[in-house]
Order: C-alpha cells, then sequence, then structure tokens
C-alpha cells in the first residue's frame, strides 16, 4: 500500500524538473552521453591495440616498419589512402548482388553469409 503523501510529496519535486528539461537538452545530453562512451571505447580499443603490438614486437622480429607497412597496405585495400579501413562491397553468394560488410545478412534476400575472419563475427 502507497503513502498518498509520499506521492505528493514526489510528484511535487519531479514536476518542477520536468518542466526545466527542453527536448533539446534532453538530446544533447543524450548525444554527449553517447559521444563519452565512443571516446571511453577508442580509449580501450587503442590500449588493447598498444598491448598487441608490444606483445607481437616482443615475441617475434617484427619491427616498427612492419608494422608501418601493413597499415598502409589494409588502408590501401579499397584504392584509397584515407587512414581508413573501408572493406570493399563483397556480393552475396545467394543472389550476388552487392552486400555491405555493415550488414549481417543481405538486404536483398536475406542471406546470412558463413564469416570468412574473427572481424566479420563482431
Amino acid at each position: 500500500m502507497s503513502d498518498p503523501l509520499w506521492g505528493i510529496f514526489s510528484q511535487s519535486g519531479i514536476k518542477p524538473q520536468r518542466t526545466t528539461f527542453t527536448p533539446e537538452d534532453t538530446v544533447g545530453r543524450t548525444s554527449q552521453a553517447n559521444v563519452d562512451r565512443l571516446e571511453a571505447r577508442v580509449e580501450k580499443l587503442t590500449l588493447i591495440c598498444h598491448a598487441m603490438w608490444a606483445i607481437l614486437k616482443d615475441k617475434t622480429q617484427l619491427s616498427e616498419e612492419d608494422l608501418l607497412a601493413k597499415v598502409m597496405e589494409l588502408d590501401l585495400a579499397d584504392g584509397v589512402a584515407d587512414g581508413r579501413h573501408n572493406t570493399v562491397p563483397k556480393d552475396c553468394p545467394a543472389c550476388k548482388r552487392p552486400m555491405s560488410s555493415q550488414h549481417k545478412r543481405c538486404l536483398y534476400c536475406g542471406h546470412v553469409p558463413t564469416p570468412q575472419s574473427a572481424f566479420e563475427t563482431l
């Protein structure tokens, strides 16, 4: 059983707060939270990449030049040196239409291809 006085008290504290936030404030706060989350994710991925490179360098004969050469090779895989890893769209094995690597299934026929690498499963 709820206390009617608590209901009045809690509503009186919430109601003024509801009127102080505009939709723009809510969108701005949500956008900032998304940016903060993405920045934290990038920082974590950067740390993981540094750790993996340190392990590889310690356990193999790879050099910084080897790493830079591989980065350039992967960057140029799509024909553009833009500092991004853009994959070239592949054709759907079922309907032969172009299929973006961003989608898990073909937008045309719904076919779900078998992943060819660990990165395709992420």
